[in-house]
């Protein structure tokens, strides 16, 4: 009797385990739009709040339908997302944040993934003034050209990391980075510093188009930010999702299926 009552017991709780396991995940995003990676899709400037596109997008797609389980994601204030999933084992709402980079901050209170992109910091500028590409080759070089910026950008690590001289001026009177573009075909600067794959956002979303002229070029031995899916560690499930997710990551990667949803949204 004794014994059919510990296999029942351990029948019920392995039930319960698997139910666990297999409930659906519900993962936030930040609510200002993230493009090319997570963002509401345009209608002759509007957007359609009813559906949200982008690479992470897809990329969940490919990895939950591997893993099989279920999934929503739903856009939230960045630090109240941050928030709801640092606090899941109390309150339950959100178990996965996405589109966040990596820090040893992090790492206290999420468990993050193989990274799933990366953006580039790069140089735009102008072919008419620079027909053959910029005369770039190395981090120094950045003192050779005039710098256009955007109003409240912060370009504080040109200086600290990338070896900008404090005396070469970031020209920030642009309000926008459409305004930022239009400033370097008209010739009053050289470039502008950017993550690339945000300013191809930006066209992708049709926030705004990109002139003519207008080229980039990666920063040379600056290292790309990556990005992660973060579990929180209160979940009981997060080592399981973790794994689950690492390997849907390494399979998606491996046979292609990444590499053609980047082409989908990024130029080459």
């Amino acid at each position: 009797m004794k014994f059919l009552i510990i296999i029942t017991t351990l029948f019920y709780i392995f039930c319960s385990m698997n139910q666990a396991i297999a409930e659906p995940v519900n993962i936030c995003s930040d609510e200002e739009d993230w493009a090319p990676f997570t963002y509401f899709p345009r209608v002759n400037g509007i957007a359609d709040k009813s559906r949200q596109i982008g690479i992470t997008q897809d990329l969940l797609k490919e990895i939950f339908k591997i893993i099989g389980l279920k999934y929503s994601v739903n856009k939230r204030p960045w630090k109240r997302c941050l928030y709801e999933v640092k606090n899941f084992g109390k309150r339950r709402k959100f178990e996965i944040f996405i589109d966040g980079g990596y820090s040893k901050e992090k790492l206290k209170n999420f468990y993050l993934s193989l990274p799933i992109y990366s953006t580039h910091q790069g140089l735009f500028y102008s072919e008419k003034k620079f027909p053959d590409g910029l005369p770039f080759k190395k981090l120094s070089d950045l003192n050779k050209f005039t710098f256009c910026g955007v109003t409240g950008y912060s370009y504080e690590k040109y200086y600290k990391k990338y070896g900008l001289l404090r005396s070469v001026k970031i020209d920030q009177g642009a309000k926008n980075i459409p305004i930022a573009l239009k400033k370097i075909d008209a010739g009053r600067c050289d470039v502008l510093g950017s993550s690339i794959e945000i300013i191809y956002g930006g066209i992708a979303t049709g926030a705004y188009k990109l002139p003519p002229s207008i080229k980039s070029m990666k920063l040379p031995g600056v290292n790309p930010t990556t990005f992660h899916i973060s579990i929180a560690k209160t979940s009981s499930r997060a080592q399981e999702l973790l794994t689950k997710i690492n390997q849907a990551i390494s399979k998606i990667q491996k046979n292609g299926v990444s590499e053609r949803i980047f082409r989908k949204y990024l130029p080459k």
